[in-house]
């Protein structure tokens, strides 16, 4: 009782109210203010936001907000609210204010703005009264209109009219004692003598006919290889205009798992997204609207979350959603909320257009990478829909689906905004895989700077490489490895595979079919070594399953296991359906491999690989021509890898393939970026996969022109 009664004491002696006015200090505030607060030694400290807090603040703000002040941390100066928009508070003591004035005579009369009225007397200037010609522009006397004059350096010269090359005299050309001779006229045209014998060291006359270049000498060059690969065209190609498409595209899509991906993504040189394909729940196609494109078109940005402030680093694309990211670590997504797998505190409340996520924005955060789960093969179902962000300081944040614990924060409740998973706390995650997979949970797995293993999430098949098949909640530490990179897959297994620092490979989870390449078909519940001995193994790859494996050495060969069957891994024996050691295709490519990626839905499997010369290889599964050679039958009779064709006859290099589709063999598409921007697209048109706007499977590759 005796503490209330002091605070309240404390409270009647600083703070007096007196009808309207408050006083903060004193218990006379003066009668004109609202406030008055009395201090000699402390001041008054207002909400302090960085600029990206304010900016957010600010897409809540209208006209009734009008003068509300806060203080901008990141440039240092106070900002109010006008009613419209932020304006500083500026301290410069200027006053912008309008002027009109009027000459009359030497006078020139100036009238501001608030009523002031000022008279200048200009006579000095005009008459030049200090003999100073320096200091002012003063013609002389004799000037007449329609003269050129010229700055000697101490007074103005007249030019007159005259013979030569620009009717100025021969003050300005003279073509007395040269080779020029005439004056420009049609009777005495301006003509030129050689003088020096050498023909190659004066203009002469140049044509151009097709790719031909003729000079008057009788010289002619080939243009043809700077030309673009067009011997008919004289026009240079100019960025980022390239192709027939007039669009020149930087980057393809992020899938890391190719599996019920039904449309595509890219990023243009000019800064847009494009995207073609599925739209039921709005992902791939048009924007605002549940439609599929046809062919590609350019995402519109939702401000009302705030505008994107840097440029488009990486797109990702899963069945029911869309996600981009910038270089200034800002999220954007569009699709469905299902399992709050948006972000934006629903699970029903959908954004039909690109919206920025504010969360990251406010707290500034800055996201480096994304990770996805995708969902399976059914609409508006809960598989899948589990998101991961990877910060900029090595922290992960999470939101969605978490029906297992797979959002590693030790309850299996969904989350519908972004939290931060405490359990990796300080230790600077710079890697993650999740399995993707259906309705029973997803696998996750974290790598630190310190290629420390964290796993959690669904472990049915041990796959977390724990000892066990109990699932996790919560970021658990592996013992007795250590990974420089990791991957994991879950559809119809549930698989993952390490590199070590040594460059070996291990695996744990299900073998079914012996894509753990360990000599057996035996499932590990801990991580276990390939039975091929690889010390510099680059990257490693599963199909969607787990039910296959590549591996890429440092020194760019290419190592397949697993499931064998239509001659899925390319090495001529489609009879050895399992093939449990790692073992080398024999293939033009080996040595030079730069990109494997896997195409799959159980027994329906191909891979895509891209060599460090620009050229594409495929093997496997072909039935909707997504393969690119030129056929719907698997890619050689005999097993092997096969270079994929073309429209343009080989005559372009590629950069970058992505195969994506839906889990229906048939519905499978492949993309692929070239050395100058253009994208190829070989397969099934469902659902604007294509993107050339019809339904013509196409065999190989071919341009992607209609660009709206």
């Amino acid at each position: 009782m005796k503490t209330l009664t002091n605070l309240v004491l404390l409270i009647c002696l600083t703070v007096s109210a007196i009808a309207q006015n408050v006083g903060i200090n004193t218990t006379t505030p003066n009668p004109q203010a609202v406030l008055d607060v009395e201090s000699t030694d402390k001041g008054v400290l207002l909400p302090r936001l960085t600029t990206a807090q304010r900016t957010s603040l600010g897409g809540a703000l209208g006209l009734t907000h009008e003068s509300l002040l806060v203080f901008d941390k990141d440039d240092a100066q106070f900002y109010f609210w006008d009613g419209i928009a932020w304006s500083i508070l500026d301290d410069s003591g200027t006053d912008n204010q309008g002027l009109n004035a009027a000459l009359t005579g030497n006078m020139l009369q100036i009238d501001i703005e608030d009523g002031v009225s000022a008279m200048v007397d200009l006579t000095s200037l005009k008459d030049d009264a200090d003999n100073d010609p320096t200091n002012e522009i003063e013609l002389p006397m004799t000037a007449m209109p329609g003269q050129v004059l010229t700055w000697d350096g101490s007074d103005w010269i007249a030019q007159d009219a005259g013979p030569g090359a620009d009717n100025w005299g021969t003050d300005v050309v003279n073509t007395t004692g040269t080779n020029i001779s005439g004056d420009g006229t049609a009777a005495n045209p301006l003509e030129m003598t050689e003088m020096d014998g050498d023909t190659t060291n004066e203009i002469q006359d140049i044509s151009l006919t097709g790719t031909e270049l003729t000079i008057s000498d009788g010289s002619t060059v080939d243009l043809a290889p700077i030309s673009g690969g067009s011997a008919s065209s004289n026009t240079a190609n100019s960025t980022p205009v390239v192709g027939y498409s007039g669009v020149k595209i930087v980057k393809l899509v992020e899938a890391l798992c190719q599996y019920d991906i039904l449309g595509t993504a890219y990023i243009s040189a000019d800064d847009n997204i494009w995207t073609h394909g599925y739209g039921l729940e709005y992902a791939c196609g048009m924007p605002g609207r549940t439609t599929n494109a046809v062919k590609p078109v350019v995402q519109v940005i939702n401000r009302a979350n705030g505008e994107k402030n840097g440029k488009w680093k990486h797109v990702y694309t899963q069945r029911s959603s869309l996600w981009a990211l910038t270089d200034e670590g800002e999220v954007f997504r569009r699709g469905v909320a299902v399992n709050g797998q948006l972000g934006n505190g629903s699970t029903t409340v959908a954004l039909p257009y690109l919206t920025k996520m504010s969360f990251f924005e406010t707290n500034n955060i800055k996201v480096n990478y994304l990770y996805i789960s995708p969902t399976t093969n059914q609409p508006f179902q809960s598989e899948g829909m589990s998101v991961f962000a990877l910060t900029d300081d090595g922290d992960v944040y999470c939101w969605g689906r978490n029906n297992i614990g797979q959002l590693g924060l030790g309850n299996t409740v969904d989350q519908l905004t972004p939290v931060k998973i405490s359990g990796l706390d300080f230790q600077y995650i710079h890697k993650m895989t999740q399995s993707g997979g259906p309705s029973v949970g997803v696998s996750v797995a974290a790598l630190d700077t310190l290629n420390n293993l964290y796993t959690w999430g669904y472990n049915g098949h041990g796959q977390l490489g724990l000892g066990n098949t109990s699932n996790y909640s919560a970021p658990t530490f592996v013992n007795g490895v250590a990974a420089t990179d990791v991957v994991m897959r879950r559809v119809g297994s549930g698989s993952s595979l390490i590199i070590t620092p040594t460059g070996e490979v291990m695996g744990a989870g299900r073998n079914l079919y012996g894509a753990l390449g360990d000599g057996t078909l035996t499932s590990r519940s801990v991580f276990t070594p390939t039975s091929t001995a690889i010390n510099n193994a680059k990257s490693i790859h599963f199909d969607a399953d787990g039910q296959a494996t590549a591996v890429v050495t440092d020194d760019g060969y290419l190592y397949v296991a697993g499931y064998n069957g239509k001659y899925s891994l390319g090495i001529g024996n489609s009879s050895t359906a399992n093939v449990t050691d790692l073992v080398m295709p024999a293939a033009p490519f080996q040595g030079m491999v730069k990109k494997v990626a896997f195409q799959s839905y159980i027994n329906l499997k191909s891979v895509h690989v891209l060599d460090t010369l620009g050229r594409i290889w495929a093997c496997g599964e072909n039935s909707g021509g997504q393969l690119g050679t030129g056929s719907t039958h698997s890619a050689d009779p005999d097993g092997l890898f096969v270079q994929v064709m073309d429209e343009l006859n080989g005559a372009v290099k590629f950069v970058d393939v992505q195969p994506f589709g839906h889990y229906l063999a048939n519905y499978y598409a492949t993309t692929a970026l070239t050395e100058d921007g253009r994208v190829m697209v070989t397969g099934c048109p469902y659902y604007g996969q294509s993107g050339q706007g019809d339904d013509t499977y196409f065999r190989h590759y071919y341009e992607l022109v209609h660009f709206e």
